[in-house]
């Protein structure tokens, strides 16, 4: 994601989120929690997988920030900077 739009990002979150890709995605998903669940789950730091299949919610900056306190979430934010040389 660091390397796209935000609408590249989108359009990446609706088309995995069509149909055949979510049947695709949940046997994948399952085949690998099949052979590494059990040796993931011995390690404390592995919680699982966290896959949704719902559409990203769209909120205005102010929602954003408000939704971002409340779960207390980790922000990473990437940028373009001029090369100093």
């Amino acid at each position: 994601m660091l390397r796209h739009t935000t609408e590249e990002v989108h359009a990446a979150c609706v088309e995995a989120t069509e149909p055949e890709r979510v049947k695709i995605t949940k046997r994948l998903r399952d085949q690998i929690m099949n052979e590494l669940g059990p040796a993931l789950s011995k390690h404390d730091w592995f919680a699982g997988f966290d896959i949704a299949y719902e559409q990203p919610i769209k909120y205005s900056l102010q929602e954003w920030i408000n939704h971002v306190k409340e779960t207390e979430a980790v922000v990473f934010i990437a940028g373009i900077f001029p090369k100093l040389y």
